[in-house]
Formats: C-alpha cells, sequence, structure tokens
C-alpha cells in the first residue's frame, strides 16, 4: 500500500536552510478537526514562526517544506537534524486509525528514500516529547496524550514504521511456519504476473479475479507464486492471503510378527476380530489411540497393537 505526497510548499514560514537530516520527528497538530490543507492555509497565510514538512489527515498528505530544508518544528537542535512530520488531531477512531496508517507509510518513505536511514530507533525516529526532554529547546509533549486517547504509543509507532521500512526495503519475509500453506484469492479484475518482484520485471501471464494461487514467500510488496514451470510474482496488494491447515504426515508401518497380527475393530482385545496381517505386510495409519494404531483396512478400516508394528 502507498499513498500520494501532495507537494503544497508554504511561502511563508520558511527558514531558506539546508537540512541533511538524520532522522525524523513526530507531532500531532494540537488543533482538533483540521485537515491537512487547512494546516497549509494557515501556514501559507501569514508569518507563524512555526512550520513542518509535512502534515497527515485522514485522506491526505500534504508536504508543505521540502525534505532538504530546515523547517521550525521542534527547537533549534531538532530542526538542523531531523524532519518534522505532523498528525492531524481528530477524534473519531476511524480518521484516527487512517492517519495512524498513513503516517506510518509516510514516515518509512522518508527514511528509505529521502534520509537513508532504515534503522528505527529513539534517535532516528523521535516524538516532539522527547525532543523537548533530550535537549530542552521546547517544552511541548505531542503526540503523547492524543496516542493514549486511542490506545497507542509512540514505540508501537516507531515499530509499524520499521515494519514497512522493511516491505520497502525488500527484506525477504519467508512464511514463518513450514508445515503452513499459504494461499491467496485474486482482488483485480486482472492482475499481471511478473518474472520478479518489480513492476520493472516483464508480464509472463495474467489472472482473473476470484482465482486461488499457491503462494511461496514475499519480498517487499510482491508475492512468488507458483505459476507455470518456474513461478511468478504479484502485488500483494491484490491478494486476499488465508492459511490452509498443516497436512497430516502420512505414515506407514511394517508388520513386525512371528506368524499373523489380528486386526480388531476397535482399539482394544475387547473389540471383535475382522481380520489379520502376515509379518512383513505394509500398513498405513491413521492415528493412533493409547497403544493401538488405526489403520487402513478393509473398507472401514481397524485396529492393531502398537508392539507389532514397525514404523517406516
Amino acid at each position: 500500500m502507498s499513498y500520494q505526497i501532495t507537494e503544497k510548499f508554504i511561502s511563508k514560514n520558511r527558514s531558506g536552510k539546508v537540512l541533511t537530516a538524520k532522522g525524523t520527528v513526530l507531532h500531532e497538530t494540537a488543533t482538533p478537526g483540521a485537515t491537512a490543507e487547512n494546516e497549509f492555509r494557515y501556514f501559507n497565510g501569514a508569518y507563524r514562526g512555526v512550520s513542518a514538512h509535512a502534515f497527515v489527515d485522514h485522506e491526505s498528505i500534504i508536504q508543505t517544506v521540502p525534505w532538504n530544508e530546515q523547517a521550525w518544528h521542534a527547537g533549534g537542535t531538532a530542526n538542523r537534524n531531523y524532519i518534522g512530520i505532523e498528525l492531524c488531531n481528530f477524534d473519531d477512531r476511524s480518521k484516527f486509525d487512517e492517519i495512524w496508517k498513513r503516517a506510518v507509510w509516510l514516515f518509512a518513505y522518508v527514511h528509505v528514500n529521502v534520509i537513508k536511514v532504515t534503522t528505527i530507533n529513539k534517535d532516528t525516529l523521535m516524538s516532539h516529547a522527547e525532543v523537548s526532554a533530550k535537549w530542552k529547546e521546547t517544552t511541548h509533549q505531542d503526540p503523547i496524550a492524543y496516542f493514549a486517547k486511542f490506545g497507542k504509543t509512540v514505540d508501537q509507532f516507531r515499530e509499524g514504521v520499521q515494519k514497512a521500512i522493511n516491505v520497502m526495503i525488500g527484506q525477504p519475509q519467508q512464511q514463518q511456519n513450514n508445515n503452513t500453506v499459504l494461499y491467496g484469492t485474486v482482488t483485480a479484475d486482472v492482475l499481471n504476473v511478473r518474472d520478479g518482484a518489480s513492476t520493472n520485471f516483464g508480464v509472463i501471464g495474467k489472472l482473473k479475479k476470484g482465482e486461488r494461487i499457491k503462494l511461496g514467500w514475499r519480498e517487499g510488496n510482491w508475492w512468488n507464486i507458483y505459476f507455470g514451470d518456474h513461478g511468478g510474482w504479484v502485488s500483494a496488494d491484490y491478494i486476499n492471503v488465508f492459511e490452509e491447515e498443516p497436512k497430516p504426515k502420512i505414515q506407514y508401518g511394517i508388520v513386525n510378527v512371528k506368524s499373523s497380527l489380528n486386526v480388531r475393530s476397535g482399539a482394544g482385545t475387547n473389540y471383535s476380530l475382522i481380520g489379520n496381517l502376515k509379518n512383513g505386510v505394509k500398513v498405513r495409519i491413521g492415528s493412533t489411540e493409547g497403544d493401538w494404531y488405526n489403520i487402513y483396512f478393509g473398507d472401514h478400516g481397524g485396529y492393531v497393537n502398537k508392539d507389532y508394528i514397525k514404523l517406516v
């Protein structure tokens, strides 16, 4: 998932000083209900003595100062070293959740493509409150209270940004459980299958909406899939992923007796005999019940004592 960044540079409240950023600062606007557009108009309308590089609301991302220019967002030290991004303040949970998603993506995008710093920690991504505590050049405590209202923390935001960065830089994300098979259904009307994990690679086929495919592994925003003779790649944006339960391991055994082994209708000697097996016969085991194996036998299966079966 990616979002559009709209460049609307303000003409006022600009430093004109070069910035070589080593990190980002997380802010919230403290102006409830104001959109990114509202914030742009405010800072473009008159001298305020304050600015930020971008504003994020539930519908848009507006960049107001170039990434390579200092903004006035968190005191002298932070201004000279960090990009400042403001999250718009809304009381509605659904709007907050969308702002959170967009902000996580934007911070990841800036770290990968602008700052070129892809390890997130308390030095590379700071809250305004952390900046205030460290350099004591401002007293602002955002976005602590705003996040807390929705049960969120700055550490959770940093964690989300790190995960988003890992996706952007194509860090392989192998399936976690080798016994679990991942499948997906196509959600696009027509989905291109490519021979690499990027739109730069050629199209080798197409899938229709609703088609079910087996997934291999994920790299960035692309799934490797079972396709044709050599596999292919599809955008993860158009795949609905689901898991299948691990397939039970097929197990066999060899009858190990001097003469023959009784097969019974239940897991115990009190059950009736339904047949017998000679020494050396190979049987397929269905399940285990105490000291007995349920085996494939006749039309309905049977039970044999485990002591006389050698697993293979």
